[in-house]
């Protein structure tokens, strides 16, 4: 099968949305299928990409005629995706993703749709563009897809994209933060969506992203530190300033390691510094090393994920395969991920005291009480999360065995 996925960031750029989309695109190759990846060059960009891990991938990747963030306008998409079997569109994908809604109306070609997440845009000029291109062209885009892929059913039916609960009539309104505690908002009762939207977990390959035996060691901090794990791009809705506040609060041998650039990473090395707290972090950049990564994470005391909004978290059942307990806020997508006081802990919480509170009994664990979390973290990932098995649903997807597309 020809087959094009077309997303606006992808390795060695960055994020959870382009490394679904790398392991889909390497495993679809593997199984015999030419793929090929269409994405944005950004300014960052190497001129020369090295070869991805796994091979077998055509990446395209194309000059936006505009840019503003992760988003870039590409009209020529139009004209590339001719001559393919199916088309699977990484959505929200601003400037690229009405070329193959364009591409269905006008050439009858199909697609299906991988919905990642509510874009969260920050700045009022990306907010404006936002809104000007979801009014044109968003409900059209989810409406006309084949199929539409989620990762985890509770963070879509939370959605507060109005887009979303326009096409899905029982959907629900999510968890907003409430005088700094997350208190949920009334809910409808959830109806059955039918067969045009599936839920197909990601994976983690386990045999990279596994313990590494001991204990964590601190890693850049020197033996017997108990450190806590930040990993991810440090845009404002990861707030990475509540866990920087939460560790004004806690004693002088926790530290706090950052890794992920870019985005609001200047300010958030100010806010250290003006918190007091400089000496306790260190901003170890962009990580675009698997190995490098499953080491951090058992160097690590724990992985927090303050986050406002998670889709899924890949990084949490990575550190979980790796045996690293995870502290995340209590949200839909979380949920699902850890077991409150089994593989880790849910924080109910905005305040940085509660999430202070949390983590020091996350890093306070004792070796047995550690590996006890650990192993049951490593149980859950093995279990239910690995790239062969998505890789075998999404097959079934573009082969259109699973239903009819919603009128």
């Amino acid at each position: 099968m020809k087959i094009a996925h077309v997303i606006s960031t992808f390795p060695p750029r960055i994020g959870g949305m382009g490394k679904v989309c790398f392991e889909e695109a390497k495993e679809l190759a593997k199984r015999g299928h030419d793929v090929t990846v269409f994405t944005l060059r950004y300014a960052d960009t190497p001129s020369s990409v090295p070869p991805l891990r796994g091979g077998g991938i055509n990446v395209v990747r194309m000059w936006p005629v505009v840019r503003a963030g992760d988003a870039g306008w590409a009209p020529q998409l139009f004209w590339k995706l001719k001559n393919f079997d199916i088309v699977h569109l990484h959505y929200p994908f601003y400037g690229g993703a009405h070329c193959v809604l364009l591409a269905r109306l006008f050439r009858k070609q199909k697609y299906v749709l991988t919905y990642h997440m509510d874009a969260r845009p920050a700045g009022l000029l990306k907010k404006f563009f936002q809104k000007i291109y979801d009014f044109i062209f968003a409900k059209a885009i989810l409406r006309n897809a084949e199929k539409m892929i989620v990762m985890d059913r509770k963070y879509f039916e939370a959605s507060t994209n109005t887009t979303v609960g326009s096409i899905v009539p029982d959907s629900v309104r999510t968890v907003e933060p409430n005088a700094g505690t997350l208190a949920p908002q009334p809910r409808r009762k959830v109806g059955d969506y039918g067969a045009s939207v599936i839920e197909i977990a990601p994976g983690v390959d386990a045999e990279i992203y596994q313990p590494s035996g001991g204990w964590p060691q601190g890693g850049h901090f020197g033996a017997g530190k108990k450190t806590i794990l930040f990993a991810a791009n440090p845009m404002p809705l990861k707030r990475l300033d509540l866990l920087l506040k939460a560790l004004r609060l806690m004693n002088e041998d926790v530290s706090l390691l950052v890794v992920g650039g870019g985005y609001a990473l200047e300010d958030y090395k100010k806010m250290a510094e003006e918190l007091g707290i400089k000496n306790k972090v260190v901003f170890a950049g962009r990580c675009d090393s698997e190995q490098k990564m499953a080491e951090y994470y058992n160097s690590a005391s724990c992985l927090a994920i303050p986050s406002q909004s998670e889709s899924f978290s890949l990084s949490a059942i990575e550190a979980m395969a790796c045996g690293c307990p995870v502290v995340a806020r209590d949200m839909p997508a979380m949920a699902g991920r850890v077991t409150h006081g089994v593989d880790g802990w849910l924080v109910n919480s905005d305040k940085p005291e509660d999430w202070a509170r949390v983590l020091r009994e996350a890093v306070g664990l004792t070796a047995e009480e550690r590996e006890r979390i650990g192993a049951a973290g490593r149980k859950k990932v093995v279990e239910n999360y690995d790239w062969n098995r998505h890789v075998d649903e999404l097959e079934k997807v573009y082969s259109m065995d699973s239903g009819s597309r919603p009128e």
